[in-house]
């Protein structure tokens, strides 16, 4: 092994809250802002371990799950409505946002999503917005309906109203964005994959399951991206696949490529 390839591989990024070690590259590593020192720093003892502090992720940085749609059906077709005002506790631009009601009685649809990303805080603080903002929020607005009258006779929606409610298994910014030098960096998806599957193992998967239990929802949209996918599918199928939690789910593609082609050429996967 030649010195530059033991140099990348001996760079750490350590995820202080989750004691996670994260194997990665020096090219990587000098993408981090140290200047965000109130997430970021380096370890004293190791000039070549990056730690990423538990601020990071604390309780307010959590994007909290919402209801952002009604799906009723008029005339036999299906329509997408949104509420008339946002709650102010959500700050998203151009959605409608309220929070999640456990006991109206009306029947639930979930999109799952995955984890937030860098649209989903407040670029200069870094504080929550709302899931599925800006261009994966429009195509949500613009195909779920589309999805919904495609597949209603596959997802068997036999009321007249469903509230559809947007849920990151992971609610934390897995990616990491924030805490990078240049702010137009595309996703690492390697950091944001071993980010994920650390925080859902050791805080989220069981609020997860305790979590869909008590929404019992009629239909689950497993819309994570391919990586992980199978992680949340394998609780879904385990906990909510049998006589006593029967709750449909289906695999389907994150919102962010959502286009028409896509759902001309493939249809939602039950499982």
């Amino acid at each position: 092994m030649s010195k530059k390839q033991s140099e990348e591989k001996n760079m750490i990024l350590y995820l202080n809250k989750f004691n996670k070690e994260i194997n990665i590259t020096k090219s990587v590593f000098d993408k981090f802002d140290l200047n965000k020192s109130e997430y970021l720093q380096i370890d004293e003892k190791n000039p070549n371990k990056l730690v990423v502090l538990d601020s990071f992720f604390g309780e307010d940085k959590i994007v909290k799950d919402v209801c952002r749609y009604i799906l009723e059906k008029k005339d036999c077709k299906w329509q997408i409505k949104a509420h008339n005002e946002n709650h102010p506790d959500f700050h998203s631009l151009n959605f409608n946002d309220q929070h999640l009601n456990y006991k109206d009685g009306i029947p639930c649809i979930i999109l799952l999503l995955e984890s937030p990303h860098k649209n989903e805080y407040t670029v200069n603080d870094f504080k929550p917005i709302a899931p599925a903002q800006k261009s994966t929020g429009t195509k949500i607005k613009n195909w779920l309906n589309e999805i919904i009258k495609i597949n209603c006779q596959i997802f068997k929606l036999e009321k007249n109203k469903y509230k559809v409610i947007l849920l990151n298994p992971v609610p934390y910014q897995t990616s990491l964005h924030y805490l990078l030098t240049d702010q137009k960096n595309k996703l690492i998806s390697t950091i944001r994959d071993d980010t994920w599957k650390t925080i859902w193992e050791q805080e989220f998967k069981q609020n997860f399951n305790k979590k869909i239990k008590a929404l019992n929802p009629v239909l689950i949209l497993n819309a994570c991206t391919k990586e992980l996918q199978p992680f949340v599918q394998y609780e879904l199928c385990k906990h909510f696949s049998n006589e006593k939690n029967n709750i449909d789910s289906y695999l389907i593609s994150h919102p962010s490529s959502w286009s028409e082609q896509k759902f001309k050429d493939k249809k939602p996967y039950h499982v």
